[in-house]
């Protein structure tokens, strides 16, 4: 659990409900292990003895870290103080030459007499660092938590991050490097981010050898430099507010393979953070933790519970209700390791998230946007791009129940059957040689749009490919007719129908034969469209020599933004193609099931007992606004949901963990069967050696 308590100075009561009896008593009854608490809120005020401050004027606020410590381990809860870096709007009026300064030198900080928004500060400033450094050292000193959690110390809040302060700029153009060149400005945002964390970390390790530390926001391109320093990632995500519902199964398919334990943490709130009166529905908080902990992932939720710290009964009934269900299956969640057949391969600038729908009404997010889009517009918009190609194949992954990570380019990618390249990668001749190798090798490779060209040329990588690539389509909406196997699969009645490729496509001559199997092939719009009117122009009905969708042995490749299409489309056709694909590369998945493409299921492994854990997530929103955020209140139950495995060895015994219900296991064509009876929220189906 952890608390994000921030108080201005002109609030009172601070502390005034706080009992150490009936707070741990509540935690304890709602199931609460660990609990996170401020040590110093993003206004810049202590709530621990400080010689430098500052501290609230209520006078229960100083003391408050210290009471709430002892009396979480008082009753053996773990506790961690949570202390935001580059946050902290009383140094931002008392030092703003501490500020990050954008290329058009304004700052975050507001006008006098405006409420604060969020004052970034920059990371290059040393008395910055000895102001945290000092606040670690008196923290300790007043109690002993078991870890520490630093907030807001990655620098680019939405993945871009540029900083032209006196310091930055001088040290750019000492080393004759151009400060208006976005990649050299996220280069130095990344080592000053990685400096920083060096700093911190050995600086609190060195003061108490077992603390714990680790830092918000890296679930990131670029994190496994840091790993040395990180004890712990926590991938902060209310799906309800900023994130949405795609942003954790993204990242925490990236981060749980760093090889560090990894949270994902929400919140209990209805909307974001703040949200006093606003309460989840207890199944819409049940569902948002079997999804976390089905990626491999702990859970956490966030809460703030105001300035009296009174712990309402509402709220932690809510949050007990989620974490027995979790409690229930905790057996085989503990130790259980993700498994994997496919992977999706990334790379991008550091400290890179893969956002695709950030979005909120939040004033505070949108000027950090606004300063992004006007310092570095093309890598915002790429950044944007990259994030919205690898949400869409994780959605398409997903509903086709395939077992997947998300991995960077450097790691060892040839461990997986199956690579699926966005069509944002970069493909350089270093990577092509591994990816024909992997061909070779037998294994299998889904190149989407720009993730099957070679980088820098007008060539695609795939050998029998080469020279197939002529350009983009001059067009920005044409279409592509099926053929082949992909017809045969929705019916003869699609035959002579034209469907849109909604974010355009590139020229692929692709001569058939030759184990070359074209799906679909590309139709153009009538005419230039300067001289129609009306709506979007319609296919000529003749289709063109370009190919949009090919298969040739192991590799399959599509000349159109997939990805991109599908997360911003949803067009199903898309999803119809890529499973066509799917099916050839990837003729014996490891899962099969009757569950709909909307239900989540994902298989862990646990060694000792030898077990295999499938979970099963009915993500089932009621309707709700175009762009809103979706509820998981009411799900439709979902009956009679076969499940089977493609492992081999004998299984002894099936049953449903969150029920206790035996199910019976069945050998069917060199599989394991089973079939779930019914699957409220989730499921948790263990089969036992």
């Amino acid at each position: 659990m952890l608390f994000d308590i921030n108080n201005s100075t002109e609030v009172r009561g601070i502390g005034a409900g706080f009992d150490p009896d009936s707070f741990a008593a509540t935690l304890l009854e709602a199931r609460i292990e660990e609990l996170v608490v401020i040590a110093k809120d993003v206004n810049g005020l202590c709530y621990f003895p400080s010689e430098i401050g500052p501290h609230h004027p209520e006078p229960d606020a100083k003391n408050l870290l210290g009471r709430q410590v002892k009396a979480c381990q008082d009753v053996g809860i773990g506790v961690y103080v949570v202390y935001p870096v580059w946050w902290d709007e009383h140094l931002a009026i008392h030092h703003p030459e501490w500020l990050m300064m954008g290329k058009d030198r304004s700052t975050s900080l507001p006008a006098y007499g405006e409420p604060p928004a969020i004052s970034q500060m920059c990371l290059s400033h040393p008395g910055l660092l000895e102001v945290v450094k000092q606040h670690t050292s008196e923290i300790f000193a007043h109690c002993e938590p078991d870890g520490v959690w630093f907030d807001m110390v990655n620098p680019a809040t939405t993945s871009v991050a540029a900083c032209y302060c006196v310091r930055c700029v001088s040290a750019l153009e000492e080393a004759g490097e151009s400060p208006v060149d976005p990649v050299v400005q996220q280069r130095r945002q990344n080592e000053l981010c990685n400096a920083t964390i060096k700093e911190l970390t050995e600086y609190a390790r060195a003061l108490r050898p077992d603390i714990r530390v680790l830092y918000n926001t890296m679930a990131v391109l670029g994190t496994a430099e840091r790993l040395p320093y990180l004890d712990e990632i926590e991938i902060e995500c209310i799906p309800t507010g900023l994130w949405g519902y795609h942003y954790l199964p993204v990242h925490g398919r990236y981060a749980r393979g760093l090889g560090v334990p990894v949270y994902g943490l929400t919140g209990r709130f209805a909307k974001h953070w703040g949200d006093y009166g606003g309460l989840k529905h207890p199944t819409q908080l049940r569902s948002e933790l079997a999804s976390t902990v089905a990626l491999g992932l702990r859970c956490d939720i966030g809460d703030d519970p105001g300035p009296a710290l009174r712990l309402d009964p509402a709220v932690y009934g809510t949050v007990a209700e989620a974490y027995q269900e979790i409690e229930r299956i905790e057996p085989y969640l503990r130790g259980a390791a993700p498994v994997s057949e496919a992977a999706i391969v990334v790379s991008g600038p550091p400290l890179s998230q893969f956002a695709a729908e950030m979005g909120t009404d939040d004033e505070e997010v949108s000027s950090l946007v606004d300063q992004q889009l006007n310092d570095a517009p093309e890598m915002f918009l790429e950044n944007i791009a990259r994030g919205a190609s690898v949400t869409g194949l994780t959605q398409l992954l997903q509903a086709s129940h395939i077992q997947f990570d998300i991995v960077d380019r450097a790691d060892d990618i040839e461990r997986y059957q199956l690579l699926v390249l966005p069509d944002t990668l970069e493909v350089d001749d270093e990577l092509a040689g591994r990816l024909q190798r992997h061909l070779d090798d037998g294994k299998a490779v889904l190149a989407v749009h720009g993730g099957a060209r070679l980088a820098g040329a007008d060539q695609l990588w795939p050998r029998q490919l080469r020279d197939a690539f002529r350009g983009e389509s001059t067009f920005e909406r044409p279409y592509t007719r099926l053929r082949g196997a992909a017809l045969a699969d929705i019916g003869e009645r699609y035959r002579e129908f034209d469907f849109a490729l909604y974010v355009g496509a590139d020229l692929w001559a692709v001569p058939e034969g030759d184990d070359l199997d074209v799906y679909a092939k590309l139709t153009e719009p009538t005419s230039d469209p300067l001289h129609l009117t009306g709506y979007a122009i319609p296919p000529s009905g003749e289709p063109t020599e370009y190919a949009t969708v090919v298969r040739s042995g192991t590799l399959g490749v599509v000349s159109f933004p997939l990805g991109l299409g599908y997360f911003r489309h949803g067009y199903w056709i898309y999803r119809e193609l890529f499973q066509r694909l799917l099916r050839d590369l990837l003729p014996d998945p490891l899962v099969r099931s009757t569950a709909p493409g909307s239900t989540e299921i994902t298989v862990t492994q646990q060694e000792e007992p030898e077990r295999w854990i499938v979970h099963i997530v009915n993500h089932s929103p009621l309707r709700h606004r175009r762009g809103g955020a979706e509820y998981l209140e009411d799900p439709i139950p979902l009956r009679d949901i076969s499940i089977d495995l493609d492992i081999d060895g004998p299984i002894e015994t099936a049953f449903e963990a969150r029920t206790g219900t035996v199910l019976d296991v069945r050998r069917t064509d060199d599989r394991w069967q089973v079939t779930v009876p019914e699957i409220g929220v989730a499921a948790t189906v263990v089969l036992t050696r």
